[in-house]
């Protein structure tokens, strides 16, 4: 051969070769299967335990969030601004400990205000007790004088009402019988000289003059009574003037007296306005001092803020919340009973409580109270459990307790490591078919230990001395390929 030719065939051959590796390499290369196509195909690697009959004590399920029997919602009863928080969260306190304090120098003046007004009030109150106590001695003195003098008045007008004698009166009255006495003798010494000048034994103009002496001595007689008459009348007349314009003087000043007496009975009046003006003085005292002790905002318990809410600074009105006390001597948690379950509880039964918070440790509470009225929504019925005082336990923390009411003897027993719980349902996966493949069989739990669960059987069947899967359940389904996984 040529050359020539040799090249040529040298070049067709590497010609097609590139072209049925180019070929060839760009042909997808077979798909590797994934490990769940594998384990659908061969088996999904299972550990098994056979199934027997025992005894499992019957528990109530009690869970519920954790809260103090006992707490205190911290407010504020005055307005004002926060000087200073002296608790923070977490942190104890004890009964009467002052948690919060407000500025207090508002309240401060006005309480010095409201004792001002106070003193003042009390003041004018004394003021207008004594002006009464003496207007009532100075009154009681005024109106006894003026009775007294009312009396003596009216004796006076009696007095001048009956005659009596006074040194004219008497002048006169002894010129009367002075003069009577006269007219008697010049009356005898007329009658004797008539009879004598009858008898001719004296002369007629002797008798004349008798008888002109016997006038004389009566007109002398009768200007004595008329002037007696005249001095007795006109002096107690005058008297009697006197003594009724003293009495009625006496009578004016009692009436008087007496006016004023009733003017300080009035005053009582004034005396229950001022006692008044004190009492409201006082009230606003006492709200002042009130007022003023609450810028100081206390707890009423010992227990720990569990919250806290404000912050110097920060103004806040009468009634906010500040924070919560809770407390750390008794905490209890309500649960809810089905009408099933509460008739086997009984109040006093002891509770084995867990907490997420805290695990590893059990914690003992008992049924304090069974509501005897069950929820109208939920048809449950609230259960309080009290726990024993723990350091560890606080409020807010979830609780699951359990309580025994009974034991179920020779039942089938599932360990609880086997239970598939999925959509509500609750399974098991039976290995049949020599341990070759998994049948689910649906169960329902009737009670449960930390270990096993008593079972009802809805689908399927399931006895003592069947092999149920314990391990490498969660990837089965029903009439899954297993094999026994020896590792």
């Amino acid at each position: 051969m040529s050359k020539k030719l040799i090249a040529g065939i040298i070049i067709i051959v590497v010609v097609v070769g590139g072209l049925i590796g180019f070929s060839i390499a760009r042909r997808p290369a077979a798909k590797a299967k994934t490990i769940d196509e594998n384990q659908k195909e061969n088996g999904y690697p299972v550990s098994l335990e056979t199934l027997r009959n025992g005894d499992i004590d019957q528990f109530v399920s009690l869970t519920g969030k954790i809260s103090a029997l006992d707490k205190q919602v911290i407010t504020s009863k005055v307005g004002g601004k926060v000087a200073r928080v002296n608790v923070r969260e977490g942190e104890p306190v004890r009964a009467g400990q002052v948690l919060v304090e407000l500025e207090s120098e508002d309240y401060v003046n006005a309480l010095r205000s409201a004792e001002s007004n106070l003193k003042q009030a009390r003041a004018q109150l004394q003021t207008g007790i004594t002006d009464k106590k003496n207007a009532v001695i100075s009154n009681d003195v005024t109106v006894k004088n003026a009775k007294a003098s009312v009396k003596g008045a009216e004796q006076a007008l009696e007095l001048a009402k009956k005659p009596f004698k006074t040194h004219e009166i008497i002048q006169a009255e002894n010129a009367v019988n002075s003069a009577k006495q006269q007219l008697e003798k010049a009356k005898a010494d007329e009658a004797r000289y008539k009879a004598l000048c009858d008898k001719g034994a004296v002369s007629r103009s002797d008798y004349e003059s008798m008888s002109l002496a016997a006038v004389l001595a009566q007109n002398t007689y009768d200007s004595a009574v008329e002037a007696y008459e005249n001095l007795k009348d006109q002096g107690r007349q005058e008297s009697i003037v006197q003594a009724e314009q003293a009495l009625e003087m006496a009578k004016q000043n009692l009436r008087s007296a007496e006016a004023n007496a009733q003017a300080v009975v009035m005053k009582d009046d004034t005396i229950r306005v001022l006692q008044t003006s004190v009492d409201i003085a006082k009230t606003a005292v006492d709200t002042a001092q009130y007022n003023l002790s609450n810028t100081k905002i206390v707890s009423k318990i010992n227990g720990v803020l569990s919250t806290r809410t404000v912050e110097p600074g920060q103004t806040i009105g009468a009634g906010s919340s500040l924070g919560e006390v809770v407390s750390d001597t008794q905490l209890f948690y309500l649960a809810d009973l089905s009408e099933v379950d509460v008739r086997n509880v009984k109040q006093g039964q002891l509770v084995d409580v867990t907490l997420d918070a805290v695990p590893g440790r059990v914690f003992t509470g008992h049924v304090a109270a069974i509501y005897p009225v069950a929820d109208s929504a939920t048809r449950m019925f609230p259960v309080r459990v009290v726990l024993e005082n723990d350091a560890k336990i606080r409020s807010g923390m979830f609780a699951k307790g359990k309580v025994e009411t009974g034991q179920h003897t020779n039942v089938l027993l599932v360990p609880n490591g086997a239970l598939v719980r999925a959509d509500g349902d609750v399974a098991v996966f039976k290995a049949v078919e020599d341990g070759t493949k998994a049948q689910k069989i649906l169960v329902e739990v009737v009670s449960a230990d930390d270990l096993n669960s008593e079972v009802r059987v809805l689908t399927g069947s399931l006895k003592a001395g069947d092999s149920i899967v314990v391990n490498g359940k969660d990837s089965l389904s029903d009439e899954s390929k297993i094999y026994i996984d020896k590792k």
